[in-house]
């Protein structure tokens, strides 16, 4: 049967079968959007479906159904040597990035359009919805973004 995922904003559909269980559609999500297992809920109508059992074990659940996934987002992880992990939401992956506390904004682009290949010119990054411009400095204070 096909379902829609709901994550964000954005739909995708996930072909799965009766006897499928939960944890290996949230294995297939994790391949698709690179989010891990361990972050992911899955849930319809505010009731979280259980890792350990099957869909048939969720009557609700039929061919069309839409199933919301919830991500928690990875833990800002700081170290001595001044650096800090950010990772860049795109609409349909992440990317976690390691960089200095006291890089631009300009230079976080330059990373991402290195490992990424997206133009520099088409990054825009935000943090609680602002676009931050070029020559911001403190990356501490908008350790997450999107793009």
């Amino acid at each position: 049967m096909r379902l829609i995922i709901v994550a964000g904003g954005q739909e995708f559909a996930v072909e799965v079968g009766d006897r499928e269980p939960v944890l290996e559609i949230k294995k297939r999500i994790e391949q698709f959007l690179g989010c891990p297992v361990s972050g992911q809920t899955l849930s319809i109508c505010g009731w979280e479906l259980v890792d350990g059992l099957d869909l048939e074990d969720y009557p609700i659940v039929t061919a069309g159904t839409k199933i919301d996934l919830t991500v928690k987002p990875p833990p800002v992880a700081f170290n001595h040597r001044g650096k800090i992990q950010i990772t860049v939401k795109f609409s349909c992956r992440h990317l976690n990035i390691e960089v200095d506390k006291t890089e631009t904004v300009r230079s976080l682009k330059e990373k991402i359009h290195i490992m990424d290949g997206t133009p520099i010119k088409r990054l825009s990054l935000f943090h609680s919805g602002v676009e931050l411009e070029d020559d911001f400095r403190n990356l501490r204070m908008s350790h997450r973004r999107g793009s």
